[in-house]
């Protein structure tokens, strides 16, 4: 008894607060707010920056080492975050929106893992609701490219088989495309005048000459292209089938 009294004592002589004090997950308020739009990524998602506010009424150390949101939105910050006891501090926050997106006007909820000295904690918290961006979005979706029509040429000079086509773009985002890179699947020779542009809501034609190489593409089957194009500060790389190949006539 006498020496659970001492323990006591010790407790409330040695600033008790800091030797005997408890700290529990919910000493701790968290906050976001005041998202403002800050334009698109390279992918052509909506980024927003808000304030992320904790304020520590615990009497432990926080520290804050892992942060993310809910549906899987992607959330810059750097961390580790240590707020000292009774202490409120204020960071930048970064959140990008990715797939499935969050609509203007909902609330998006984030988890945060933090410990308070030896106390390990994981909570879930509302943000402020975010706001209506002017910003126009453009995705690699909006872009519908196609190869049709395809005809027979005479064979090049090393008797392989060269096709001519109706390379179609339609551009049904909002910023210019701007077509940089196009290559066969596997590896066939390409002939197109690049980079090659079309403005936003705009739909065009384009000849296009193929050259079958080893691997030999059968008559009949349908060639796989690649393309890298930007849509504004959006870049894309996208794989395409065109319409079969004809049957040629062999001299």
């Amino acid at each position: 008894m006498g020496r659970i009294s001492l323990l006591l004592l010790l407790c409330f002589l040695l600033l008790g607060q800091f030797a005997c004090k408890k700290c529990e997950c919910t000493d701790i308020k968290l906050t976001i707010t005041g998202w403002v739009c800050k334009g698109n990524d390279s992918n052509g998602y909506l980024v927003y920056e808000g304030n992320f506010s904790i304020t520590n009424n615990s009497k432990c150390e926080f520290k804050l080492t892992e942060i993310m949101q809910q549906a899987g939105g992607d959330v810059q910050i750097t961390l580790p975050l240590t707020v000292a006891s009774g202490v409120t501090s204020h960071y930048t926050i970064l959140y990008t929106d990715l797939p499935p997106f969050s609509e203007t006007g909902v609330t998006p909820y984030f988890i945060v893992v933090y410990t308070l000295n030896d106390v390990k904690c994981k909570v879930e918290f509302a943000s402020q609701k975010l706001p209506v961006c002017d910003e126009k979005k453009c995705n690699c979706a909006d872009t519908k490219l196609t190869i049709t029509e395809w005809t027979c040429k005479e064979s090049n000079s090393s008797g392989y088989p060269v096709y001519e086509g109706k390379l179609s773009i339609a551009n049904n985002s909002k910023c210019e495309f701007r077509l940089t890179e196009i290559m066969q699947q596997t590896g066939g020779d390409v002939r197109l005048t690049l980079p090659v542009t079309v403005a936003a809501g705009v739909a065009t034609n384009y000849k296009i000459l193929y050259t079958d190489v080893p691997p030999f593409s059968p008559a009949g089957s349908t060639p796989y292209f690649i393309v890298v194009y930007a849509l504004d500060n959006v870049t894309c790389k996208v794989e395409f089938g065109s319409q079969k190949l004809p049957v040629c006539d062999k001299k």
